[in-house]
């Protein structure tokens, strides 16, 4: 019950993260705005919330999980009201828009409540499940547009803001305080999370994996509209189906990602994962103007994006314990950041003369370094300044 609780309440929490990627179209045609300035205004949120996720991990392992992700639940509808209230203005907006960054940091608050509920052999599935909160994106992709089609851009922003209170709500009623997280958030617990944490030597490569695997997903998905709009020929409507499409695959393939973790070795699923990235950004960079290359390529990335995703966050669980928090929170900020910067990146690339080749090139090459890792990153069993006793005995059994 915690886990759908959780689940449930931080998805709605994303539905407003990424809200204005598909609003985006209109919102620019409300505005006037050039591509440059859609992109900051769409890029915003994903980066304070990054940034955000380095603190909140941090707070989630001093104070608990649950106590940390029901206050940045309860700041959520601000940004949204103010959004809904007063959406002709692009200063608004954008100011907003950085409050709304609250709402993505509540990803590494979220992971630390997962964590201490469920044995170190079951991480990777329960953080797949989890994962499934970014399925919020899939509900704002098809509800978002249409919404603001029949009831203007208004409407929108008042819908996700009753969500996130409904959210807040939810998880607050079906949740309580574990007795572990207290203990983990002792003093002496923190001083040797911090230890072994500095030390530890998966942080970086796991940073890496996620800027590509989760940054590659919030940055396709926020930019694909716009993508498909301008280039393919369809409808701002269809283009949210396409995208919502998008991150339907990329979130199943984040619990199978995770599922097969737990199961085998997080890092061959990961190897494999980058393969495919490589493969489907080469094929857009030659070819990203038809429609049925679009289509076949983005399926392609939003699989290997999840299952990426999905076993990155298997691979931190297998390094870290009392920090996980923490470490959540950088690997996190690095996927968010990685979503962050690509969309400003087309936006400059767009109307060029290579157009988004280059970009997609990119993608290739940083997905193939990736791989590189992957091949060499040596196992490594779990450190832990703390764990918990249901946990040795299941593993024990």
């Amino acid at each position: 019950m915690a886990l759908a609780a959780v689940t449930f309440a931080t998805g709605l929490a994303f539905a407003g993260w990424t809200l204005l990627g598909p609003l985006g179209p209109g919102l620019q045609q409300d505005l006037n705005l050039n591509d440059t300035s859609l992109g900051l205004l769409m890029a915003t949120p994903v980066l304070v919330g990054s940034l955000l996720r380095l603190p909140v991990g941090a707070l989630a392992d001093r104070f608990g999980g649950r106590r940390v992700l029901a206050a940045l639940l309860a700041v959520t509808p601000l940004p949204l009201v103010l959004m809904g209230a007063f959406h002709h203005s692009f200063t608004v907006l954008i100011a907003s828009a950085m409050l709304l960054g609250v709402a993505g940091s509540s990803f590494a608050a979220g992971v630390r409540f997962v964590e201490t509920r469920f044995p170190a052999h079951e991480h990777g599935f329960a953080l797949g499940i989890y994962g499934i909160a970014v399925g919020g994106t899939v509900a704002t992709a098809l509800v978002a547009p249409r919404l603001a089609h029949s009831y203007g851009l208004t409407v929108p922003f008042y819908v996700l803001a009753g969500s996130a209170v409904v959210a807040c709500v939810v998880f607050l009623a079906f949740t309580r305080e574990d007795p572990e997280e207290s203990h983990a958030t002792s003093e002496g617990a923190n001083a040797a999370s911090l230890s072994s944490f500095a030390r530890s030597s998966g942080l970086m490569p796991a940073t890496l994996f996620y800027a590509v695997a989760f940054g590659g997903f919030i940055a396709c998905f926020a930019y694909l509209p716009k993508l498909l709009v301008s280039d393919a020929g369809v409808t701002p409507t269809i283009a949210a189906s396409w995208a919502a499409s998008f991150a339907a695959i990329s979130v199943g393939a984040r619990v199978a990602g995770g599922k097969a973790s737990d199961r085998h070795d997080p890092r061959a699923i990961l190897r494999w994962s980058f393969v495919a990235v490589i493969a489907a950004s080469v094929g857009l960079a030659a070819g990203y103007g038809n429609p049925l290359v679009l289509m076949i390529a983005f399926a392609a990335l939003g699989l290997a994006f999840g299952m990426a995703a999905g076993a990155t966050m298997k691979l931190i669980s297998q390094y870290f314990d009392a920090e996980l928090g923490r470490a959540a929170g950088v690997v996190g900020a690095a996927g968010g950041l990685g979503g962050f910067i690509p969309p400003l990146l087309l936006a400059t690339m767009a109307g060029s003369e290579t157009g988004y080749t280059l970009p997609f090139l990119g993608l290739s090459v940083t997905a193939g370094i990736c791989l590189v890792i992957a091949v060499r990153l040596e196992p490594r069993p779990v450190t832990t300044a703390r764990r918990r006793p249901e946990m040795e005995s299941e593993q024990c059994r």
